[in-house]
């Protein structure tokens, strides 16, 4: 009666393990500056692309509804609501936020820098005025690594460029 008969083992050993996961570390190492450049960046284009939906939301609701709309703006410095911004209508002689329609960058690597427009104004025929900042209606857009404008139009349409 013989023993067991073992054939070759099979798997990896705590060496070769321990190997491929300090490559793995390694690699990760190296590659995270890229990936946190890219997110910053995601961040930033995605920042610019929501307020440029809510501005052209505000703009339709304004000829639909055919009462002025507008979309405030509140840089980093604002005292009450830094870095965010809101979509209001005018009723009644005032102007009210659209319930859910308050947004903020706060906790993003995203800024809304001082001299941008503190708001936009849309009217029935879709038209656009923007009223304080630097002048030629830019809202301004500042992430980590690279910036982006928005500019509003005066017949209403708004652009992204990124820098």
């Amino acid at each position: 009666m013989g023993g067991v008969v073992r054939g070759p083992r099979r798997g990896f050993t705590t060496l070769e393990l321990l190997i491929v996961l300090a490559l793995m570390g390694l690699f990760l190492l190296v590659s995270m500056p890229a990936l946190v450049r890219f997110y910053h960046a995601y961040q930033l284009r995605t920042a610019a692309s929501q307020l440029q939906i809510h501005m052209r939301l505000a703009r339709y609701l304004a000829v639909k509804e055919k009462t002025p709309y507008r979309v405030r703006i509140f840089p980093e410095t604002d005292g009450t609501s830094p870095n965010a911004y809101v979509i209001e209508r005018l009723e009644g002689g005032g102007w009210s936020p659209l319930p859910g329609y308050r947004f903020s960058f706060a906790g993003w690597a995203v800024r809304i820098l001082e001299g941008s427009a503190a708001e936009v104004r849309f009217d029935t025929f879709g038209g656009a005025t923007t009223i304080g900042g630097s002048g030629a209606g830019l809202i301004l857009l500042q992430g980590r690594h690279r910036s982006a404008e928005i500019a509003v139009r005066s017949a209403g349409a708004v652009e992204i460029t990124e820098r």
